[in-house]
């Protein structure tokens, strides 16, 4: 039996060998990747980073959707982040910053360490939703569905790092900006 992992490997290993060959000095892929932040930043004048530019900017990781069980997994031995399909943008956009973080950190082990998760979670969170970005989001927005949507991620997600994962002082700096938009 073909595990899930298996094929998602398999389409790792074209994919990255066809971003190999095209990622050679002055080609077209060579200039997007340089012109990618490791944060996620990218020239446009969004004030929410993303995911997927932080991913283009880490030359030697790739994305690969298929369909597994769990929402997302990063592979440190492919260098690969597999993202379940089908999920909604903003879970895509949370799960892929997870990720990110382990991928970034070179996790090895599994997802099995409660602690270790949770403080990948608030690393995660803190990538996808900068204390500017925030103030930014919580300033223009009347309520928390509002706020999510301009962060474009999860309301829970949003609710639980603002609520409990944020920084006392980055906190109240938030809810200024939520009282000056009421």
């Amino acid at each position: 039996m073909q595990s899930e992992w298996t094929s998602a490997s398999r389409v790792s290993s074209n994919a990255w060998t066809r971003l190999q060959l095209a990622a050679t000095p002055g080609s077209q892929l060579w200039r997007l990747a340089s012109e990618n932040c490791p944060s996620g930043w990218s020239s446009s004048r969004s004030l929410v980073p993303s995911p997927w530019i932080a991913l283009a900017a880490r030359a030697d990781l790739i994305l690969v959707r298929d369909r597994i069980a769990e929402a997302a997994r990063y592979y440190h031995h492919d260098r690969a982040v597999v993202v379940r399909t089908g999920l909604d943008l903003d879970e895509e956009r949370w799960h892929l910053w997870h990720e990110l973080v382990h991928a970034d950190d070179g996790d090895e082990a599994g997802h099995t360490d409660i602690r270790r998760e949770r403080w990948v979670d608030r690393e995660a969170a803190r990538r996808a939703m900068p204390i500017t970005t925030l103030i930014w989001a919580f300033g223009l927005a009347e309520n928390w569905h509002t706020a999510a949507a301009l962060l474009k991620l999860p309301e829970a997600r949003v609710r639980w790092y603002v609520g409990s994962a944020l920084e006392p002082d980055a906190r109240d700096l938030v809810r200024r900006a939520s009282a000056r938009a009421s």
